[in-house]
């Protein structure tokens, strides 16, 4: 039965998850949903505008820490532990055009 929680859990049960493998249809338990799958962004690692980049590094860096508290009221399952961290650990990696980071996380 899909729920926020069976939702969660295919995503917590993914144990390979990188920024080119994110599916988590049909991972194992008794209780995962398996038609789970994440919404997601694409961003250039390399961003030719630095303010913007930083702009657009912190809104979805709020996206996937504090902005989860509201997920449930948006009708969103909110993100597991595993993978929070792996956006987090990606948007620490978006650099200016000349490859300075752009945030300090």
């Amino acid at each position: 039965m899909p729920s926020s929680y069976t939702i969660g859990l295919a995503g917590a049960q993914a144990a390979h998850l990188s920024a080119s493998n994110f599916s988590v249809i049909n991972e194992p338990g008794p209780s995962t949903y398996p038609l789970a799958n994440f919404s997601w962004t694409l961003l250039y690692k390399k961003q030719a505008n630095a303010a913007k980049g930083a702009a657009l590094g912190k809104l979805f860096y709020y996206v996937v820490t504090t902005g989860q508290k509201q997920a449930k009221s948006l009708g969103y399952s909110p993100l597991p532990a595993n993978v929070a961290q792996l956006a987090k650990t990606t948007l620490s990696k978006l650099q200016t055009s000349a490859g300075a980071a752009l945030l300090k996380l």
